[in-house]
């Protein structure tokens, strides 16, 4: 059951970091509509719940609602599970659902990441809108891991950008851990897809099999990741609002 109680001093000082760095990065363009992608997983789900209590305090000045996609790759079952949460979530704030299904044979990760990027293309000019995605510090560390075995070019080793028309990833500044402390702190409902654990995807692989090892080894590698990359940012001169990795760990 989700929490009626009042939020935790946890959750309340995850939501104010959150603001505080979607303020310093202009995430939340007065003239843009805010758009959602949920999936139901944990990631996303708090994301959401995020948002929408930052749109209650006038955060957010515009119009604000969900986006759920059907990658198609799991049960029928498993799906409506997932689409039921976030419609229970769009229901406790009264906002807008959209929903899309991607429309692929296959389930190459980035056959399915160029289908979602079309529909955010869309959905953006469509709504005049951004989309918020749920991309946290980890998925930035995995996806610059993966990229430094395949190329030498430093510029792809940089990590997750923080905005890229039309998207923008709000919870670059915080890590897995603290997202899944907001989900228990605040007893929210989500689903884990269990395709996150299938090690045929590359992202997966890095994540279950070479992460937990550095993370056992050097605890602290998180933090110097975030302090390396900004160096580099700077170092090669990227263009902070597009495509740069100015990131924090919440002390």
């Amino acid at each position: 059951m989700e929490s009626q109680n009042k939020p935790s001093l946890y959750s309340v000082k995850f939501q104010n970091w959150v603001e505080k760095f979607a303020q310093k990065h202009k995430l939340f363009k007065r003239e843009k509509a805010l758009i959602v992608a949920v999936s139901g997983g944990v990631d996303s789900i708090v994301l959401a719940e995020t948002l929408a209590r930052l749109q209650k305090k006038n955060a957010i000045s515009r119009e604000l609602s969900f986006l759920h996609i059907d990658h198609q790759t799991r049960s029928l079952q498993e799906h409506t599970n997932d689409f039921q949460l976030v419609a229970d979530l769009a229901a406790k704030y009264d906002l807008d659902l959209h929903f899309e299904s991607v429309k692929t044979k296959t389930s190459q990760e980035h056959v399915l990441r160029e289908a979602r990027e079309s529909i955010y293309k869309r959905y953006s000019v469509r709504f005049d809108a951004v989309i918020a995605t749920a991309h946290h510090l980890d998925d930035s560390f995995e996806w610059s891991l993966m990229q430094s075995f395949k190329t030498s070019d430093p510029n792809k080793t940089l990590g997750t950008p923080v905005k890229r028309k039309p998207v923008i990833r709000p919870f670059l500044c915080v890590s897995k851990e603290q997202i899944l402390k907001f989900a228990k702190k605040e007893n929210l409902n989500y689903q884990e897809d269990r395709t996150n654990k299938d090690l045929i995807f590359e992202r997966n692989y890095v994540r279950h099999e070479i992460v937990p090892k550095i993370k056992e080894r050097f605890p602290k590698y998180l933090k110097h990741y975030v302090n390396q990359k900004n160096e580099l940012v700077q170092q090669l001169k990227v263009e902070k609002t597009e495509v740069s990795q100015v990131l924090k760990i919440e002390r």
